[in-house]
């Protein structure tokens, strides 16, 4: 929570934490995307107040309207992504219902101002992910010659490329919740549900030969740390990714840590055609949101290409083709 934030917001904050059970990177996200909304909604409407200012009969008297032309600003003047501007509402939304269960006596009149807001036609793009060349580019790309932490940052590279983590499942991982024996990793996932990552053998040397360069001093501590045993935080796990891009010259490609992530997801649907293998593999909630991986290699429409009858014509000299005709 900010100190920045008006007291409803904080309320409406902890009701997601305490009651609602969502991580502190969903919290965080809701944060950012509410305060968005209240800053344009103070210059929107000329009030002369702060945003820590702010109170229920203001945002119960907010319009229709209101809601569209914050819309607008997020298309036309902070340029936001369809994903970016729908992840925005749904936390409107969520904050606006929240607003009327709470306080009736002050909404009684009130419209909620969400109800029949138009929804944002997403335009799906398809994951980027690295090629097997490009994955062994990156893989033990780092070195004494290039970073203080060699082991470690390959570790990294390794458990996301294999195991499909999301960054803060990665970050959040503590010694005793591996257990190599069983080859399982249990992470904390989206909306703090623990689930279970199995390793392969790759994972799991990769994840010793890091071990056994680290002096454990708290079992219950984290795995992937700086300095005196602190936590990598989500930032500085990015930023070794980043570097392990340049290290092998896939900045251009425009790579992300989560392209790792997307990486490990097509592999596993390429070897086992299972979409509800992949759904729990990658932690999803819903077999939706694993049905994107399915385009990116389809391999029905490749071999459907691939038995055109065109595809062995190769075209001879046109005289001589119209003669045989």
């Amino acid at each position: 929570m900010r100190r920045e934030n008006p007291k409803i917001l904080n309320d409406f904050l902890n009701f997601l934490l305490l009651i609602q059970n969502y991580s502190k990177e969903t919290i965080k996200s809701y944060n950012s995307d509410l305060l968005i909304f209240l800053k344009f909604i103070i210059k929107y409407l000329g009030l002369k107040i702060k945003i820590s200012d702010i109170n229920i009969f203001i945002l119960a008297s907010i319009k229709r309207s209101d809601i569209i032309a914050f819309m607008v600003y997020l298309n036309y003047e902070r340029d936001n992504c369809f994903r970016s501007r729908q992840r925005k509402m749904a936390s409107l939304k969520s904050f606006y219902k929240w607003i009327f269960n709470n306080y009736p006596s002050i909404t009684k009149y009130k419209e909620n101002p969400m109800i029949n807001i138009p929804a944002i036609k997403p335009t799906e793009r398809l994951p980027k992910f690295l090629s097997l060349e490009k994955v062994k580019r990156i893989s033990n790309i780092f070195n004494i010659s290039n970073s203080r932490n060699a082991i470690r940052d390959n570790a990294i590279i390794t458990l996301f490329l294999n195991c499909g983590l999301r960054l803060s499942e990665l970050s959040g991982i503590n010694i005793c919740n591996i257990n190599l024996n069983k080859r399982t990793i249990n992470v904390i996932g989206k909306r703090n549900k623990e689930r279970v990552v199995y390793l392969n053998k790759k994972t799991i040397i990769s994840i010793k030969n890091y071990l056994d360069t680290k002096e454990i001093i708290d079992y219950k501590g984290p795995l992937f740390t700086y300095g005196q045993n602190k936590r990598l935080s989500i930032y500085s796990i990015e930023k070794i990714c980043h570097n392990a891009f340049k290290l092998a010259d896939l900045s251009d490609y425009g790579y992300t840590a989560h392209s790792l992530r997307h990486t490990a997801a097509v592999n596993i649907y390429r070897h086992t055609k299972d979409i509800l293998i992949l759904r729990d593999f990658l932690g999803h909630e819903s077999v939706k949101s694993s049905e994107v991986y399915i385009h990116v290699d389809n391999d029905a429409v490749r071999n459907a290409v691939n038995s055109n009858p065109l595809n062995n014509y190769i075209p001879g000299n046109v005289e001589i083709e119209k003669k045989a005709a």
